[in-house]
């Protein structure tokens, strides 16, 4: 059983990891202030600070898929003397109501969109497209791609793919560990000691299969958020016992990793960060909600998924994403560095107001569609 601080601290973070990730899809990388750390004598001391800035913030804010991996293997088990397998039957008839049937129907609006516009506009192209796509199946599975080239320790490929509304790949390597979840319980029952660090080191090192679904990323923080279930660890506790080792291994990590972001294996550096990072989070986020100084919103709880599902789901040539940009761009100067940096965040906040809106809609009009839409939450 949770304890409250536990509970809100989750509850919370829910949104504030959609946040992070809208922070990395608007890309404040994409502002000519934004030089490249390997460039930063290139150009004025602020250009400088405003790249080590950006830098450092993409490291942070893509702590968000590692810890909401770690929160749903905390969420999808109950201490170890309770987990049966009728249990495992019940988690899994639940998750096809709240992760397989919005996946496949945003995936299908996505996919749907791109097959008219093709029709319409001969010269229309999807963003990232995989050329090695699975006939129509791929647009659930494999139907873009990205970080061509990316390459571990071992020189092994590390290319991503993604479904149609990409950012579900998360969704769909969530549903990949659900159904390996027995596999994960007995390993962690039986060897958690040989099972957890042998998973964090092929991560951190760049081993996993390319095959979507199947990633370390995924397996890793799944299985950890499950050893704290199963083992009935306060996290919120657990993080504040360690709070001097945590902060100092994060503080080092994050300097790392942000001097060498554009280095051969920076992404070996980010993913030693995670690790560490996700602790982190949760240690601030609970001083934060304990002294009062937030509060954890319905309104931003119920809608985070909503929002993280529909923010790139495509309707003709543009998306909630786009639109953001689209309005940063005439609202804000983009070759000033104050104009760059209240233009993104303007950008991240228009879009998950945007689809606050959209859900309050839904909400008031469409509540049994949206019911579907937000996996009944």
């Amino acid at each position: 059983m949770m304890n409250e601080l536990q509970s809100q601290t989750i509850a919370w973070l829910r949104f504030v990891l959609v946040m992070m990730v809208l922070l990395v899809h608007v890309h404040p990388d994409a502002s000519p202030n934004y030089l490249g750390m390997g460039h930063l004598a290139e150009g004025t001391m602020a250009q400088a600070a405003y790249t080590t800035g950006v830098s450092a913030l993409f490291v942070v804010c893509n702590l968000s898929v590692p810890l909401f991996f770690f929160i749903s293997g905390f969420l999808f088990f109950t201490e170890a003397g309770q987990w049966t397998w009728d249990t495992w039957r019940g988690k899994m008839k639940r998750r096809v109501y709240t992760l397989l049937l919005p996946y496949l129907i945003y995936n299908l609006i996505s996919a749907a969109n791109g097959y008219l516009m093709q029709a319409v506009d001969p010269a229309f192209t999807v963003a990232w497209d995989n050329p090695s796509a699975l006939p129509f199946i791929g647009e659930f599975w494999n139907s873009t791609t990205a970080c061509v080239g990316m390459t571990n320790i071992f020189g092994l490929d590390m290319q991503l793919y993604y479904p149609a509304d990409v950012p579900l790949w998360f969704v769909r390597d969530l549903m990949v560990m659900a159904l390996l979840s027995p596999a994960i319980y007995y390993a962690l029952l039986r060897g958690a000691s040989l099972y957890l660090p042998l998973v964090a080191v092929l991560y951190v090192c760049g081993v996993g299969a390319t095959f979507p679904g199947s990633s370390t990323n995924a397996l890793l923080f799944f299985s950890l958020g499950a050893f704290f279930r199963l083992r009935g660890i306060d996290v919120v506790q657990f993080v504040r016992r360690r709070r001097g080792l945590l902060l100092s291994a994060s503080l080092v990590l994050l300097a790392f990793s942000t001097a060498c972001y554009e280095e051969k294996y920076a992404q070996q550096l980010h993913q030693a960060f995670y690790i560490a990072g996700i602790f982190v989070l949760i240690l601030f986020a609970s001083a934060l909600i304990e002294r009062k100084w937030v509060c954890v919103h319905p309104l931003l709880v119920k809608s985070s998924f909503f929002v993280f599902a529909v923010h790139m789901v495509p309707v003709g040539y543009g998306s909630l994403l786009s639109l953001g940009g689209s309005v940063r761009h005439l609202l804000f100067p983009t070759a000033s560095i104050a104009g760059a940096v209240a233009g993104y965040a303007f950008a991240m906040c228009f879009i998950a107001g945007a689809g606050a809106l959209l859900y309050l809609l839904l909400e008031k009009l469409a509540p049994r569609v949206l019911k579907v839409l937000s996996g009944g939450r």
